[in-house]
């Protein structure tokens, strides 16, 4: 019998215990939910709680005000008070609106002047602005994208002096794909599709003018400048099959095989043409908009500091392994026309 009270009294004394813990974690549970609802927002893990319907949502972006050159990318963010239920979102430049992000949003600036950013929490079903705010941006010229163009008296165009750099690139693309790096070297390892967005870019921030590549026509008309010869310079004297021989006619306007050490040099070193033009034989084969029909690929010209001086010539055609995506040899020069 003493056995059995033992046992009981050790069962009760049990169940006392489980149940001063069952009500310490309800206690515990009910303070923890108070403290939320009394306190809201002020743990510093999440500082921005859920909106509800009745709440006054203020924003605010960073930057409220920036200056920066034409071309550039700029990034904005945007900080809510509350995350409202049932919005969307819009960023704008003016009346265009281009991202519909929550929090932050980029934007390439293509043309000069005092711009609006513009953000708006919109709600979804009447389409009321619950909340926004505006930052003022201002584009500057940027001189590291200009470009100098040369008079083609035979064929009213104007054509880039220069093989485009690596710092014009860089400028109004915002990055450098080259292999052989050099601010004033030409640009290359470029896809014909990337070629084409600097192009537009180009033409957006223009007014009265169009960038283009050149045809084929022009890009050997401009390069042989009223001269009949195999180059401006000259006539190829070497035979064709010999392995880089050095060609007196090219020395002083090229880059090529004999004297550039298989690598690409800075525009403008060597001698020009009568028009102004410089490089038009050597350093990097030039894309002209032309497509070959066997490689249908974008014709190439000039030859380049890897090739023998019969490559360079004003009349061959490139249209070997130079097929103008991602080589180091392939560059391109462009043409300004009025619009």
């Amino acid at each position: 019998m003493h056995d059995i009270l033992s046992l009981v009294e050790l069962f009760v004394k049990k169940l006392d215990y489980e149940m001063k813990n069952c009500f310490q974690f309800l206690y515990n549970t009910i303070v923890l939910t108070l403290l939320m609802l009394i306190l809201p927002g002020c743990s510093d893990d999440d500082p921005v709680r859920p909106g509800t319907q009745d709440d006054v949502v203020t924003v605010a972006i960073e930057p409220s005000s920036i200056e920066a050159p034409l071309f550039s990318e700029l990034t904005f963010q945007a900080t809510l008070s509350t995350i409202p239920q049932n919005v969307r979102y819009e960023w704008s430049v003016g009346e265009t609106v281009f991202s519909e992000l929550q929090n932050f949003a980029k934007h390439i600036f293509l043309q000069t002047g005092t711009f609006q950013i513009g953000y708006a929490v919109i709600n979804a079903s009447d389409n009321t602005i619950v909340a926004s705010a505006t930052a003022s941006v201002v584009i500057t010229s940027n001189p590291d994208a200009e470009i100098e163009f040369a008079n083609i008296p035979e064929l009213s165009i104007a054509m880039g002096k220069y093989e485009i750099t690596q710092a014009q690139w860089s400028a109004v693309m915002g990055n450098n794909p080259s292999f052989y790096d050099g601010v004033k070297r030409p640009v290359e390892k470029v896809r014909i599709e990337d070629i084409q967005e600097f192009i537009r870019r180009l033409n957006v921030s223009s007014e009265g003018v169009l960038y283009r590549l050149p045809t084929e026509e022009e890009w050997e008309a401009a390069c042989r400048a009223g001269t009949t010869t195999d180059f401006f310079s000259g006539n190829l004297t070497q035979n064709p099959e010999a392995f880089c021989t050095d060609e007196m006619a090219l020395n002083d306007v090229a880059w090529y095989c004999q004297n550039s050490e298989s690598v690409t040099h800075d525009v403008g070193l060597k001698d020009s043409n009568e028009f102004g033009l410089f490089d038009t034989h050597g350093n990097v084969w030039e894309l002209c908009s032309d497509i070959d029909v066997e490689t249908e690929r974008n014709v190439i010209k000039g030859g380049s500091a890897l090739d023998k001086a019969f490559q360079c010539q004003a009349g061959f055609r490139g249209n070997r392994v130079f097929n103008g995506d991602f080589s180091q040899y392939v560059g391109f020069r462009l043409v300004r026309e009025d619009e």
